[in-house]
């Protein structure tokens, strides 16, 4: 929380929304809860997770989570992303792929979702119908295309104001 304290002030960079830890944890599990999703490493639930906010603040106005994203080499990011596999109502596994370790979100029994609202809910369905099953690697090079990676200085903020173009409605 408190490398999100500067940001407090910056609207467009929250997507006008204060970040809650309790719904980010509870879009995770979402997500991982979710048949329709295959394959949840960390870099395909971080795509899932922007294009969520950014869904629900181009239809709403405001973003779902709070979360601040940065525009790096694989597409956007929650600042402190690094952090999110260490939230504990969040089931993740540390994998060995090639020659690096990979995150894996799994499913948990709790399949309550109380910090979600309807509206938010299906939101996250909306998102889980068009990336549940596409490679993350299509989920990056999708991104790559978007008008607020394009216009964004690689490790800049990601204004939400791009939002109103993106390529999923």
């Amino acid at each position: 929380m408190s490398r999100y304290a500067r940001f407090l002030r910056n609207p467009e960079a929250t997507g006008c929304k204060e970040l809650s830890l309790d719904v980010v944890a509870d879009m995770i599990r979402y997500y991982a809860n979710s048949c329709m999703v295959t394959g949840l490493y960390l870099v395909k639930l971080l795509k899932m997770l922007w294009y969520a906010d950014a869904l629900s603040f181009k239809r709403y106005g405001h973003a779902i989570s709070g979360l601040v994203y940065r525009a790096l080499p694989m597409g956007a990011a929650p600042v402190s992303y690094e952090l999110i596999v260490g939230l504990s109502t969040v089931h993740c596994e540390e994998i060995e792929i090639g020659d690096g370790t990979g995150f894996k979100f799994l499913p948990m029994e709790n399949k309550e979702y109380p910090y979600l609202s309807s509206v938010d809910k299906e939101i996250l369905d909306t998102i889980i119908q068009r990336f549940g099953k596409v490679p993350t690697s299509e989920i990056v090079e999708l991104m790559h295309q978007e008008d607020a990676y394009i216009e964004t200085a690689p490790f800049d903020i990601v204004q939400f104001k791009y939002a109103q173009t993106l390529s999923v409605s």
